[in-house]
């Protein structure tokens, strides 16, 4: 069992690496972010009104405005990611206070999380709602995620088992890429950079009527640098360049095609060829592949009830074609990742309720031998969050059923009261599981089948100050898994 005590004050980000000195030429329209909080408008002097604050859906399952909200939540939107030194996505996550990385090298590299100090398994990736990561590591996979498709991200911190299922003991992490807008934007840029660097980036949006699209594609090539240095151990430096080459293309198109009713697609493709240090002699590397697709429909049953069904598909690729170490062989490790969900939105005078199903099957492939290679997750949850006259409220409550490990329910009960414009308290307990990874349970030689999943409890305390676009935060936040 692991314990562990995690306090998180108002402090410094965490640094990132700098990017290479590049010069970039781009032909873009301005895009604005999917939600940027308001700046205040000035009526007369000394009077104002307050700033409408930005609406965010992770930490709820519907759009929430955040100083309604009873948990922690931070925005990154399109402007802080271009804004921000770091190069690829765990980079710009890790300047997010109580978000840590670690990389095994640049771009395309093995790369880990970690919210609040929990593992790099304790953390949900959604790329659009879709769930993406690898089910034999157990974690998100964050390697070969372009950083210039991605217009917003939401990072929730804390237990979200009752409201995404397994695995979010740590916390959510939510990927919003560009998305259609009324009209036509096209956007260009080409970026040199030193060591050869080389990017392309271009696409468009548009929309018209009851229907909107993006399209969107990126060419990257990297020389990078060595992933390792004379000091590291067992002989293994190797001075040539560890670098990245990678396409990627993503896509969506949105059509309203009744009153009250819209069909929404998409798909996220990223090929990459990651190189990596295990031994001196040999030009290492991987072929990573990333697939994401959904479709959805959603509509109106009632004055006071939304409906959505969803059916979201990903696979997580990681092919390793050449090693120098005997004990890195070769070999593919791929996960395939099929989930159905059926949402339910009911407005009430306490709140709106949410409520549905659903269904996740997992499949492993692999020139690994696992003893099993899937396993199905079905789940029922339901919640309800309000606010009003200064107090907020969120409730969850979720079940689950694991094909390997039976049920499991968890649960979350926050409140938080609005003193005045500018301060605003929270707190917030809730419980969590983590299956174990494949790898874990059957990888040959390293693993007991007789694992079982992970249980944790948090309790979290929180007092905000904000003025203008002036915030601090102080969080007090207490995890035991």
């Amino acid at each position: 069992m692991t314990i562990s005590s995690t306090h998180v004050r108002c402090a410094a980000a965490a640094p990132a690496c700098l990017r290479p000195a590049a010069l970039t030429l781009a032909l873009a329209c301005a895009l604005p972010a999917l939600a940027q909080q308001a700046e205040p408008v000035l009526l007369a002097q000394n009077t104002r009104v307050p700033a409408l604050a930005e609406t965010v859906v992770t930490a709820t399952r519907v759009a929430t405005r955040a100083n309604e909200l009873t948990s922690e939540v931070v925005v990154i939107d399109r402007q802080a990611i271009e804004r921000s030194a770091g190069r690829t996505l765990p980079e710009v996550l890790a300047r997010t206070a109580s978000v840590q990385m670690a990389s095994n090298g640049g771009r395309g590299k093995t790369s880990s999380v970690f919210i609040r100090g929990t593992e790099s398994r304790h953390t949900i990736l959604l790329i659009d709602g879709v769930r993406y990561g690898s089910a034999t590591a157990g974690t998100p996979a964050w390697d070969n995620i372009p950083v210039e498709m991605i217009e917003r991200i939401e990072v929730l911190k804390g237990p979200a088992s009752a409201i995404y299922g397994a695995d979010a003991a740590g916390g959510v992490v939510q990927i919003f890429t560009r998305k259609g807008a009324k009209g036509l934007h096209p956007y260009a840029s080409v970026t040199l950079g030193s060591d050869s660097f080389r990017e392309l980036n271009a696409g468009l949006r548009g929309g018209q009527d009851n229907v909107s699209y993006a399209l969107g594609v990126s060419h990257v090539n990297d020389k990078g640098f060595s992933s390792t240095n004379p000091g590291v151990p067992f002989g293994n430096y190797d001075p040539d360049r560890d670098g990245l080459r990678q396409k990627s293309l993503t896509a969506s198109l949105d059509w309203q095609f009744a009153a009250d009713w819209k069909l929404t697609t998409g798909l996220v493709y990223s090929d990459g060829t990651s190189h990596f240090d295990d031994g001196p002699g040999v030009d290492t590397r991987s072929a990573l592949r990333t697939n994401i697709a959904r479709v959805g429909v959603e509509g109106r049953v009632a004055p006071n009830w939304t409906t959505r069904l969803n059916y979201h598909h990903s696979v997580d690729r990681n092919n390793a074609l050449v090693s120098a170490s005997p004990w890195n062989i070769p070999g593919l490790f791929q996960t395939t990742q099929d989930q159905w969900t059926w949402q339910n939105d009911v407005s009430t005078p306490v709140g709106t309720v949410v409520a549905g199903v659903d269904s996740l099957q997992q499949k492993v492939d692999s020139s690994t031998a696992y003893s099993v290679t899937q396993r199905r997750i079905n789940g029922v949850f339901a919640g309800l969050n309000g606010a009003a006259q200064g107090h907020s409220w969120q409730l969850n409550a979720r079940r689950d059923d694991n094909s390997q490990f039976g049920g499991n329910t968890t649960a979350y009960a926050g409140y938080g009261y609005q003193f005045n414009p500018q301060w605003r308290a929270h707190a917030g307990y809730g419980t969590s599981f983590v299956a174990p990874s494949f790898n874990q349970l059957y990888y040959p030689g390293y693993s007991n089948p007789l694992l079982q999943p992970e249980e944790g409890k948090n309790l979290e305390l929180g007092i905000d100050w904000t003025l203008d676009n002036h915030h601090v935060k102080l969080v007090r936040c207490d995890n035991k898994i």
